[in-house]
């Protein structure tokens, strides 16, 4: 089978965005020309992109504007918490962090479709103030740079979701086991 995914348009526009308020950098190296012809183009937030758009662009903008720092990829992940929560207000669930980023987590795989499955994994455990997801990346589908980049943004929003859901003295980890990563959040 051949791992077909697309992603929708949603998780496309923040990135997009970015790109084209920075059209001056060098791009080159990351997109293709079939990529910057979309950027300049017309994304909808209901469409259907090709999901190696969306990781060419992911690793682009992770390297270009967030100049290879992790620490840019958790901040778009908390930025992409705030845009979800508001968009998507059955998301959060007062005073229980756990399972606001359990419905994250949830929403966000509605935005992939076709051979998703094939592709990420992933096996949540909620406790009282713990959250932890495994996930199973094939890093041949989505690429052993880009694995980690996307990940350390789900986890910057997971974390996010928990402060925004009142939670003290929110604490997050991502630990890389080579062939699946442990998001950790945990809380007061």
């Amino acid at each position: 089978m051949s791992n077909t995914v697309e992603v929708k348009g949603t998780i496309i526009l923040d990135l997009v965005k970015q790109v084209r308020v920075a059209k001056e950098k060098n791009w080159g190296d990351y997109l293709l020309p079939e990529d910057m012809e979309l950027i300049d183009g017309e994304i909808l937030a209901s469409q259907w992109y090709p999901d190696e758009f969306f990781y060419r662009l992911s690793h682009a903008v992770f390297k270009v504007i967030g100049e290879s720092k992790m620490e840019a990829c958790f901040a778009f992940g908390q930025l992409l918490a705030h845009k979800m929560a508001e968009v998507y207000k059955n998301i959060m669930v007062p005073g229980d962090p756990a399972t606001s980023i359990e419905r994250f987590l949830t929403r966000r795989q509605s935005f992939f479709r076709g051979d998703y499955a094939d592709v990420e994994k992933n096996l949540l455990e909620k406790g009282k103030n713990r959250v932890m997801v495994r996930f199973y990346v094939d890093t041949k589908i989505r690429g052993q740079e880009v694995a980690p980049v996307m990940m350390q943004s789900i986890l910057g929003a997971a974390h996010e979701i928990a402060i925004m859901n009142g939670a003290g003295n929110v604490r997050s980890k991502m630990i890389d086991k080579r062939d699946s990563f442990d998001l950790i959040v945990e809380w007061d």
